[in-house]
């Protein structure tokens, strides 16, 4: 009787049925989510993490720089700020900073309650002494000389510290240094710090903290319960060491480790076929480029520097020297970083806009097909980096797409490192271009041109490329208050955009970094980046159906 008046009630009101129905589906979907929520991230599993360069090295983050140890810096220990996968800064230990209006003076505002693996509190003291610690010359620490620019470092109370530099200077590493306990520390500077057994149990106050190296050379991480962004997921973390490539390779086949970076292209496809892998690739820290002397009369022209981009097949190189996986470039941004203007779009082979823009300059094939201007032939003499990993393949290809235009190439190869600076730049002097790779920049600091010249502490020498305006902007960017990254954004993005159309050098593509993990881990994206985050293992995780398999 119940059940008919039901019927009858819901046969008369279709929105009883349209209500009744749209709540079945909120708690379908409440379920569906709760299934997914509980599933997907469990506490629990082992991550095997492989390195090349032997074994591990002992772990101290201002003696740290080789071998699988580096990685495990980043987890064992914190720096008062980190760098996410788009390279942009984010708080860690400092929770927030300020900067002077003179670029000169940082203060940090540090977490309370953040402790050391053995329970005692982190305080300014602590990164005062591990500031001054890699800054002495008596640590001999290899990152001693990023920290020279340093003036002052100050504990202005047990939450507040101070540094002053010398000149104005954003590179991130300032702000990174891991820091270490003063309290376990302090007594062991200068040469005993190499000495010190805290090199091989290291207490720092990141994610994962330090539980064994074992007789065969593994070193040993678990999570740590008291993480002030709360425990990592994974269980545990053992890290191994190998000697050669090929003993990296085949543990990672054999299931002793879990994930294995900068692998061949080769192995990278083989991975890539099987389903218990999940491949990466994603932009090294170098771009090739084809850089111009500005100062040669057949170059000083835009029209004739755009044409070249235009007229060298970009795409068909990157698929002969790279099997298609090099990131495509526009300039020394990288694609991920936060300094790439993403509305700038790389160039795409056209000959016959490249010849069109030669006509424009004046340029004509002559009875030869050689371009003629002013009873000159187009020809160039191009240096080649030896350095440059395929180098040659790269430069036939380049010599075969601008013979086809009508210009000819001669092609010198030189070694940067053998010659030296000054060498180098006689022997280009009268070159046309100079086929080599340039660093990605990420801070002013990164240029090298007349402005940079006065700053002793520069980082990365890049290229000779002056402009006015860019000078200006850096200028602009070093000067004002850089906490605010949406107006260095638009500075970045406008550089990128002057350099993008005046084409100092034509800039091919970053050579790709190509990994492979296993496929049970989730939540990994991050790490596989330009800035490769090691931090962000914290976050990874293994699902409840593969916990249990």
């Amino acid at each position: 009787m119940l059940a008919q008046k039901l019927l009858n009630r819901i046969s008369k009101q279709p929105k009883f049925i349209i209500t009744c129905l749209f709540f079945v589906i909120l708690i379908i979907i409440g379920l569906l989510w709760l299934k997914h929520h509980n599933d997907t991230k469990p506490y629990g599993g082992t991550l095997r993490l492989g390195g090349l360069g032997g074994k591990p090295s002992p772990i101290n983050p201002v003696l740290t720089k080789q071998t699988i140890s580096n990685a495990l810096i980043q987890l064992i220990f914190n720096g008062l700020i980190r760098l996410n996968k788009e390279m942009l800064p984010e708080p860690d230990l400092a929770e927030s900073w300020e900067t002077s209006a003179d670029g000169l003076t940082y203060t940090f505002h540090l977490r309370k309650g953040v402790r050391f693996h053995d329970g005692v509190e982190l305080t300014s003291e602590d990164v005062r002494f591990t500031y001054e610690l890699v800054s002495d010359p008596a640590t001999d620490s290899p990152y001693t000389s990023y920290y020279n620019i340093v003036k002052s470092r100050e504990a202005l109370n047990k939450y507040t510290f101070k540094i002053t530099l010398k000149e104005p200077n954003l590179s991130n590493l300032i702000m990174t240094l891991p820091i270490a306990p003063k309290h376990l520390l302090e007594l062991t500077r200068g040469k005993r710090l190499k000495e010190t057994e805290f090199n091989y149990r290291p207490i720092g106050t990141g994610p994962f903290r330090f539980r064994e190296w074992t007789k065969d050379n593994q070193v040993i991480l678990e999570a740590n319960p008291d993480y002030y962004e709360g425990r990592p997921y994974l269980d545990r973390i053992i890290a191994i060491g190998y000697e050669t490539f090929s003993q990296y390779w085949s543990g990672f086949m054999r299931g002793e480790t879990d994930v294995a970076f900068f692998i061949p292209m080769e192995n990278f496809e083989i991975a890539g076929r099987d389903p218990t892998f999940r491949t990466y690739s994603f932009p090294g820290p170098f771009t090739y480029g084809m850089e111009y002397n500005l100062k040669h009369p057949f170059l000083n022209n835009k029209k004739v520097r755009q044409a070249l981009g235009y007229g060298i097949n970009i795409q068909d190189i990157n698929n002969k020297v790279e099997g298609g996986y090099g990131i495509p470039s526009t300039g020394p941004f990288a694609p991920d970083s936060w300094n790439c203007a993403p509305e700038i779009k790389p160039l795409v082979y056209n000959p016959a806009l490249a010849l069109n823009l030669l006509k424009q300059a004046g340029w004509e094939p002559n009875r030869k097909g050689i371009l003629e201007k002013d009873g000159k032939e187009f020809r160039l003499t191009m240096m080649v980096n030896q350095e440059l990993r395929n180098s040659q393949m790269i430069a036939s290809l380049i010599y075969q797409d601008l013979y086809r235009l009508g210009i000819r190439i001669d092609l010198k190869t030189i070694d940067y490192n053998k010659s030296g600076e000054e060498k180098y730049k006689s022997l280009i002097k009268d070159a046309g271009a100079y086929l080599t790779f340039f660093t990605l920049i990420t801070n002013p600091i990164d240029f090298d041109g007349d402005w940079c010249s006065k700053y002793k502490n520069r980082v990365v020498k890049l290229w000779q490329y002056h402009k006015p305006e860019i000078d200006r902007l850096i200028n602009l960017d070093i000067f004002q208050n850089t906490t605010d990254i949406k107006q260095r954004k638009k500075i970045y993005h406008r550089i990128h955009g002057l350099i993008y159309e005046d084409q100092p050098v034509t800039f091919m593509y970053f050579m790709p970094h190509l990994a492979v993990i296993n496929s049970k881990f989730r939540n990994t994206d991050s790490l596989f980046s330009t800035s490769m985050p090691f931090w962000t293992i914290k976050d990874w995780y293994i699902s409840t159906k593969e916990l249990k398999n």
